[in-house]
């Protein structure tokens, strides 16, 4: 059994003394509020990246980086900042909160990438201004420092306030007019060899946040861009275009199998309760004496197992990475489930098991062991299982739901769709709306 590829994952802690502050009263959501629908590119994860844990003292133990070998994808697609609309690639990430971009300005080996490598330039947006550490407008040199650290890297920079938009350019689209994010003045190596040039965490505001500001969803409701902060992932895996929608879900893709799950508001994650793993429908126990939680994010490539249960599972189903394993996995190996919230959701070994392209005898399982983890620390549900489960998130409700991907000749529809949206086909014009922010970015 060889060990091929790890993966990305955007697991984030704080490095600076973060003040949590709330800037602003509700507002009432305009009429003219709607669902807007975001095609998503995706590169495959290839080479090897190291993903150790990064501790601080002052951020809790259980924030720890994952050391997977996945081969994976990425996704990401483009927003638009400023008052020229300039575009900037992102992950859309439920593992952490806060929008990071490079700043023209960065000349680290962590801007650079291997991509187009949009950077966004502060000078040449007049509807923009660096921020303070308590909110009010300033200049550069009275911006508040940040440092960001992720499981695979670190980002520093000044707070920013500018535009946001979700469309076509500056003019148009679904906007926020002042929304709050990093701009990042350096990135480390780890970045270099990804394609997308920021991040847009999407998880709830709470300890990840550096403050109610710095949630985009939060801006876009209140001011009255979008109808709810509910958001959905549709991720398509190798086939097909991957999207997500912001202000509502398709629910001609969430189907009739949809499952609601509560998630605790105060934790400022998309983490669900998790009572244990079956095999083939018979409980495995592998939760006794452990707190079992389970996070969903969307920035992780794998599925990561802590303290010892990815080794635990793999002798449960008998994987050895045999040539039977390998070259038939349907036949061989049994479907595992996840018991999340008191429901079962399964994958089966075609969904978990990864088999190399260049040697069909040769495989891996999509899961393994998360670096310096210990037994109560959460499971990490990445693409293996986002790309089985439609998955919709819910802040105002405190929710997660969860439904099995709607057959592909369904899915994608334009009717049916529970709060508006775009369809999915796979020249969809989610799809093209994303390829013309691109060629607008290429000819800046």
């Amino acid at each position: 059994m060889r060990r091929t590829s790890s993966s990305l994952l955007l697991l984030p802690f704080l490095v600076s003394a973060l003040k949590h502050r709330d800037l602003h009263e509700g507002a009432s959501v305009a009429p003219s509020s709607r669902v807007v629908t975001i095609a998503l590119q995706h590169q495959r994860v290839r080479s090897a990246t190291g993903l150790a844990a990064v501790q601080e003292s002052q951020w809790p133990a259980t924030s720890v980086g994952v050391g997977l070998r996945e081969r994976g994808h990425i996704y990401y697609g483009p927003i638009a900042l400023g008052s020229q609309g300039q575009v900037i690639t992102v992950v859309f990430d439920t593992g952490s909160a806060n929008l990071v971009v490079p700043a023209a300005s960065c000349t680290s080996r962590g801007c650079s990438g291997t991509g187009a490598r949009h950077k966004f330039d502060p000078k040449a947006s007049a509807s923009g201004s660096y921020v303070a550490s308590m909110g009010a407008r300033t200049d550069y040199d009275g911006a508040w420092r940040l440092s960001l650290g992720y499981a695979s890297g670190k980002v520093q920079g000044e707070a920013f306030e500018d535009r946001v938009c979700f469309g076509s350019g500056p003019s148009s689209g679904t906007c926020s007019e002042r929304a709050q994010f990093l701009l990042a003045e350096y990135e480390s190596d780890d970045f270099a060899g990804y394609e997308f040039d920021g991040i847009l965490g999407l998880a709830p505001d709470g300890p990840l946040s550096a403050g109610k500001s710095f949630s985009l969803m939060d801006e876009l409701v209140h001011q009255g861009a979008l109808p709810s902060r509910l958001f959905a992932f549709y991720l398509a895996g190798n086939e097909g275009t991957s999207e997500v929608s912001l202000g509502g879900y398709d629910a001609v893709r969430a189907g009739t199998g949809l499952s609601w799950l509560s998630i605790d508001p105060r934790r400022g994650s998309w983490e669900v309760p998790m009572h244990d793993v079956r095999v083939n429908g018979t409980a495995q126990g592998l939760c006794a004496g452990r707190s079992c939680r389970a996070v969903l994010d969307s920035g992780c490539s794998s599925i990561g197992l802590p303290g010892g249960m990815a080794d635990e599972l793999a002798q449960r189903i008998n994987f050895t990475g045999d040539d039977l394993q390998c070259s038939d996995p349907m036949a061989a190996l049994p479907k595992i489930g996840f018991v999340l919230d008191g429901q079962n959701f399964d994958l089966t070994p075609q969904e978990y098991v990864e088999v190399s392209l260049s040697d069909p005898s040769t495989c891996h399982l999509r899961w393994s062991d998360m670096a310096g983890t210990g037994r109560d620390d959460p499971i990490i549900l990445g693409h293996p299982f986002l790309v089985r489960y439609y998955s919709i998130y819910d802040q105002d409700n405190s929710r997660v739901g969860l439904a099995p991907v709607a057959p592909k000749a369904t899915a994608g529809g334009s009717g049916g769709r529970a709060a508006g949206g775009e369809g999915g086909g796979r020249e969809g014009p989610a799809a093209a709306a994303m390829r013309k922010l691109l060629v607008q970015a290429r000819e800046r």
